[in-house]
């Protein structure tokens, strides 16, 4: 099984997902989702005044379309820096990019949160 080519399109020339394939609910100005990568110099930042209200704030989102059916095993973060990361976040899928689905813990009616403290 290999990587999915998320990390950047550079080191996974073949298979790698493109700009035009991420997108987010908002970002920052110098901040867009195509820079939601590893090892990006940059990283994906949603908006400032999106952050300022808490409900708003916990309903931004990095979106993005592998194209077809994928099987996703792994997933691997890094922040901006250390004071500006995600903590937790909830994944969601969808095979129309419109009728998304939470991911749930096996066995119980509950969405699955991951973790990255």
């Amino acid at each position: 099984m290999s990587a999915l080519g998320v990390e950047s399109s550079y080191l996974h020339p073949h298979g790698a997902v493109k700009d035009k394939q991420m997108a987010a609910s908002s970002s920052h100005g110098d901040h867009p989702p195509q820079f939601g990568r590893r090892e990006h110099k940059s990283a994906w930042c949603a908006s400032p005044v999106a952050l300022k209200d808490p409900v708003i704030a916990r309903s931004q989102y990095l979106q993005i379309d592998f194209m077809k059916r994928k099987s996703i095993t792994a997933i691997s973060m890094q922040g901006l820096n250390s004071n500006n990361y995600v903590k937790a976040y909830y994944l969601y899928h969808a095979m129309n990019g419109v009728d998304f689905h939470s991911l749930r813990d096996e066995g119980k009616n509950t969405r699955k949160v991951s973790w990255a403290l």
